[in-house]
């Protein structure tokens, strides 16, 4: 019998060239290339911090920023109030406290008589009113007394209620707020940013 043997065919062609991979030129463009895209990369990215810091800070609210602001808002209210909603309270807020003495003068002084003295104008809103007082209670005419004072007498004297220096005290109250409001906060309170 007879034994199959591999044929071994020798091959006389030239071996394939093996590719020597990228020049040497070609690297080296290659790399400068690289460098200089890490270059712009790092430039751009540079500048958008920059740009993003000087936004923060352009925005940077803090607290005396924000006390600022909310007061600032808050004045045209308190220039109402001083003008025009305060002195038109006068006559419900004397009316107000004339109630409360009254009450505290009635507690001490039952069943003596009391006097409410107040001033033209005063009279003239209060007499709209006068149903309402106690009948132990009388008003009367003080052309003496300037708008806002009323003088409470009883057996044991007199006592003076001012409501306009009441008015007064709010009013400069809320100008002095408003002029602190208007006042400069100093530069230590703003926040610096910084890339």
């Amino acid at each position: 019998m007879m034994m199959r043997r591999p044929v071994d065919l020798t091959s006389f062609d030239p071996a394939p060239a093996v590719p020597a991979g990228p020049s040497a030129d070609y690297l080296a463009g290659y790399a400068d290339a690289m460098a200089e895209c890490e270059q712009r990369e790092a430039a751009r990215t540079a500048h958008a911090l920059t740009e993003l810091a000087a936004h923060f800070s352009a925005l940077a609210f803090t607290h005396s920023d924000a006390r600022r602001t909310v007061l600032a808002s808050l004045t045209p209210f308190f220039d109402a109030l001083c003008q025009q909603l305060l002195p038109g309270t006068r006559g419900t807020s004397l009316r107000l406290y004339l109630a409360e003495a009254l009450d505290q003068a009635a507690a001490q002084d039952l069943p003596a008589h009391i006097t409410i003295d107040l001033a033209p104008e005063d009279h003239a809103l209060m007499t709209a009113h006068a149903a309402q007082l106690p009948s132990y209670c009388s008003l009367q005419l003080r052309t003496e007394l300037p708008p806002g004072m009323v003088l409470i007498g009883t057996k044991a004297g007199e006592t003076c209620l001012d409501v306009q220096a009441i008015h007064t005290c709010l009013q400069d109250l809320m100008q002095i707020a408003a002029h602190i409001i208007a006042k400069p906060q100093p530069e230590e309170n703003h926040v610096r940013h910084s890339a």
